[in-house]
């Protein structure tokens, strides 16, 4: 299953600021959280954020406010500095296809060289007159608009990952609430806070757009602003019925018109018998827990949020979903990509000084820590062979017994080499803690070793001695000896030159 960063849709308006955050479960979407707050006053001007600090900071209420799980954005521009159309051009190449383009633009829209944003995809090929042409879907809107929403967003402290065309991103919500396998034609009058769109679409083919400069308050307040709209919409629907065959024509008819557009729904309705019309919820198709999400809250927010909703859906599949638009600058598209890469450079660079350096970083650290405990074992040994020595002259003292290893007992001169032979073969790995003449032929050794084979190593070399025959080992026993555990041991033989 495919599996989709969370992000926000933002859609920022002159009276609110509308967040919606999806998420795709399978083939279905979950309202996760929403938000909106009011748009500080004159913050826009020809669609433009004229104060970006002001709306910044209602962004980071508004995310501080609901808690939103991500700070990664997709928004939309809007009003007369963004203009769509659809044109047709000879099939060709696509590289040829985007110079032809590039070329055109400026037939179209009349917006500077250096002050737009353009965005164009194919949207079909069809023959006519023998000739194969595809028809594009082309959005230009001015860069210094998007800027603006890029700057705000940078002082909101919030990642602006792409920029829809705010009419797009609410025909995209549309078509997510229509059946996927969807057959004919569908016109959707959308509108929104600065203008109303027209726009005919045959399952995800866009084949008509039209736009008017009527927003929302010129609807409200009437004079006449409703006609103009049902006006335009009769000509978009004559010259698209006039210039397609019999078989292609409309329908259905959905209107999203906001919580404040009933005068332009009854007006729709009025002037199209022939067709069926729809009102449209923006949550008509997003499973939501009525305990976070109760009818209460959705009743106030529902038609508003229509771009808001499209927003996120263009957030999760930006690839997938029909009508995409990104108008986010190339210097912006640069920047975030050399961002990127930096952050991986860096990610990768500290992964090395780890691989490198680390190892020996916790080598030195575990060197310094083996040597305090060696230090502390050492002076433990120290004290423990003290103790052992003192116990060990007691001893000798009250059993007149000779220790080879002391130099402070004298001994006789005939056991001299016996005592050269007995430090010949003893293993570094043994120590004698005492030496016993039992009898005239017979000596008995006495000591401790780190292990078992250190034991038998010095009872054969005793055996394979010339001093020594009749070599035994006594018994054997767990000790404690410098810190660690031992085994203590007795070896009694016979000694020649004392037969």
């Amino acid at each position: 299953m495919l599996e989709y960063d969370p992000i926000v849709g933002v859609d920022i308006a002159p009276d609110y600021i509308r967040a919606t955050q999806l998420e795709r479960v399978g083939g279905e979407y979950y309202l996760r959280n929403i938000g909106m707050v009011e748009t500080p006053h004159e913050s826009f001007e020809g669609g433009m954020i004229v104060r970006p600090t002001a709306v910044a900071e209602a962004l980071r209420e508004l995310f501080r406010e609901r808690r939103f799980e991500t700070k990664k954005v997709v928004t939309a521009v809007r009003g007369k500095g963004v203009v769509s159309r659809i044109i047709t051009l000879p099939s060709m190449p696509q590289e040829r296809l985007r110079r032809l383009i590039e070329n055109e633009v400026n037939r179209y829209i009349v917006f500077s060289e250096d002050d737009k944003v353009v965005y164009y995809h194919p949207i079909e090929e069809f023959d006519e007159h023998d000739r194969r042409k595809v028809n594009i879907m082309l959005v230009v809107a001015r860069k210094s608009l998007c800027m603006s929403y890029c700057e705000t967003f940078k002082r909101a402290n919030l990642e602006l990952t792409g920029i829809d065309f705010g009419m797009f991103g609410i025909m995209r919500e549309l078509r997510n609430s229509m059946p996927y396998s969807l057959t004919g034609n569908t016109m959707s009058v959308i509108s929104d806070s600065q203008s109303v769109s027209m726009n005919i679409f045959s399952g995800d083919t866009l084949k008509f757009t039209r736009t008017t400069n009527v927003g929302k308050e010129d609807l409200a307040g009437g004079n006449g602003q409703v006609d103009r709209v049902v006006g335009e919409m009769l000509l978009a629907l004559n010259y698209y019925q006039t210039e397609h065959p019999q078989g292609d024509m409309i329908q259905k008819l959905v209107v999203s018109a906001g919580a404040t557009g009933d005068k332009l729904v009854a007006a729709v309705r009025e002037s199209v018998d022939e067709i069926p019309v729809e009102t449209h919820s923006p949550f008509a198709n997003i499973r939501l827990n009525v305990e976070d999400f109760p009818a209460s809250v959705m009743e106030r927010v529902d038609s508003d949020f229509a771009a808001s909703v499209g927003l996120a859906l263009h957030g999760q599949e930006l690839d997938i979903l029909p009508f995409q638009v990104d108008l986010l600058p190339s210097e912006v598209h640069h920047g975030k990509m050399i961002a990127s890469q930096l952050k991986t450079f860096v990610r990768w660079a500290l992964v090395a000084l780890i691989v490198v350096f680390g190892p020996y970083v916790y080598l030195k650290e575990s060197q310094q820590k083996a040597l305090n405990n060696r230090i502390a074992t050492l002076t433990a040994e120290q004290e423990e062979l003290t103790g052992l020595m003192s116990r060990q002259a007691a001893s000798r003292e009250q059993q007149r017994k000779l220790n080879p290893l002391s130099a402070e007992t004298p001994a006789a001169a005939n056991l001299s080499p016996l005592f050269e032979e007995v430090k010949r073969v003893i293993p570094k790995t043994a120590q004698l803690t005492a030496m016993r003449v039992v009898a005239p032929n017979v000596v008995e050794f006495e000591g401790i070793a780190e292990d078992n084979p250190s034991i038998f190593y010095f009872k054969s070399s005793l055996a394979s001695s010339e001093m020594f025959e009749e070599v035994e080992l006594g018994p054997r026993s767990m000790t404690r000896a410098h810190g660690r555990g031992m085994v203590g041991f007795v070896i009694r033989c016979r000694h020649r030159g004392l037969m």
